[in-house]
């Protein structure tokens, strides 16, 4: 079963540019719950945290495809070396902001500079492992489930370290933390340069065709806005679960058996070889989740304060998440022209961010009104719409085209 993974790290440079990327993503999933930590600190409103995530979200996903597009005009490291240092130094102004009690609009302000210059790693990892492999189908579908499955050590481990930061140390040591791993993965991966990708500059006379505008292309990121939806909404009533019941400590375990269910499911994913082409697997995977989101909110409604049950319906929710993702990212690939491979991943990745920025400050108000045992409603919700897009676009799955 290692065998595949085996296969892909052989090739020269892959560990190093694939450690690098982990390490520099490692704030995606320890940024917003942070920035919860944070605010509520200072506020005492969820509501007023799940806007700010949501504010946060909304611009990352916008700005993400353009930095992409000119990660493959001008080249990864060289994009990466702007925007990462800005970024961070836009956080700790957000932070001491906060710290200071500047008034709330100059937090917003500096929130929407430090997401403003956001460059994903994920979607430049995953265009390099596209470079170093020549496009070989098999090898990117291990390589893709290689990236899920570190992603899942991300949203596993990430909001554990956060979590212990924030209520051991201060809720600010959560976000500073986050700072360091981006500083060290950003400069280790800006390192990497044999395996960077050749750039493509724009040639002159020929027009540039937004891949966002093709139907292909958003019959996998308007599903993905949805699933995106989803994931937050669940991510923001853990917190608020934990914290109801008495024990915001146990924020990051749940976090943690929740991204399990995912990492396993991404390791079995990757040792596969696929028969069965992406477009079905995303099709099929993406009617999975939405079954398992409804045991959440049973769990919730049903065993009201039990960890355990809600920890099991978690874990069977995960295990549909990266294989979704794998198939989403996979299905993508295939309907562009290799100078607009990053930018169509940022596109897509920008679905899950986009959509993780519609339910945060409803899903915060119904946390604080009627409970998080009831908030769990929306995931379910999102799923559901996430189900009626894919119907929506049930003409364009069809097409041979998509592999």
């Amino acid at each position: 079963m290692i065998a595949p993974y085996i296969q892909i790290y052989r090739t020269k440079g892959a560990f190093k540019f694939s450690l690098a990327a982990f390490i520099a993503r490692m704030p995606i999933s320890m940024m917003s719950i942070a920035i919860v930590f944070v605010v509520v600190a200072k506020t005492d409103s969820y509501a007023l945290a799940g806007t700010f995530t949501a504010v946060g979200a909304l611009i990352a996903a916008f700005v993400a495809p353009f930095w992409s597009r000119a990660a493959d005009r001008y080249g990864q490291s060289r994009i990466l070396t702007i925007a990462a240092p800005i970024h961070i130094a836009a956080l700790l102004g957000f932070l001491t902001a906060i710290r200071l009690d500047a008034p709330k609009w100059s937090w917003f302000l500096l929130l929407m500079l430090f997401e403003g210059v956001f460059v994903g790693t994920g979607q430049m990892v995953r265009r390099r492992w596209s470079h170093v492999l020549n496009g070989d189908s098999k090898l990117m579908n291990t390589a893709y489930s290689v990236e899920s499955l570190l992603d899942e050590i991300v949203f596993m481990v990430g909001p554990i370290i956060t979590t212990l930061c924030a209520t051991n140390i201060g809720p600010y040591a959560g976000v500073l933390t986050a700072a360091i791993f981006l500083s060290v993965g950003s400069i280790f991966f800006i390192s990497q340069k044999e395996t960077e990708p050749t750039p493509h500059p724009k040639v002159k006379g020929i027009k540039h065709r937004n891949p966002i505008f093709t139907v292909e292309v958003q019959s996998i990121f308007f599903p993905f806005i949805f699933a995106g939806a989803s994931f937050s909404a669940t991510g923001l009533i853990i917190v608020g679960y934990a914290d109801q019941y008495g024990a915001k400590s146990q924020t990051g375990l749940l976090y943690a058996i929740w991204a399990l269910g995912s990492l396993i499911a991404a390791f079995i994913n990757g040792a596969l070889h696929w028969k069965i082409s992406a477009k079905n697997r995303f099709m099929f995977f993406t009617l999975a989740l939405a079954i398992f989101t409804l045991p959440l909110l049973l769990a919730a409604k049903l065993f009201p304060g039990n960890f355990f049950t809600l920890s099991i319906a978690l874990f069977l929710n995960g295990i549909f998440i990266a294989p979704l993702i794998v198939a989403g990212y996979t299905a993508a690939e295939n309907l562009v022209e290799e100078n607009q491979v990053t930018e169509t991943l940022a596109w897509i990745l920008s679905g899950l961010i986009l959509g993780g920025a519609l339910p945060g400050a409803i899903t915060g108000h119904i946390i604080d009104t009627t409970g998080a045992q009831t908030a769990f409603i929306v995931p379910v919700i999102a799923m559901g719409i996430s189900i009626l897009t894919l119907v929506f676009y049930i003409k364009v799955w069809l097409k041979p085209r998509i592999k």
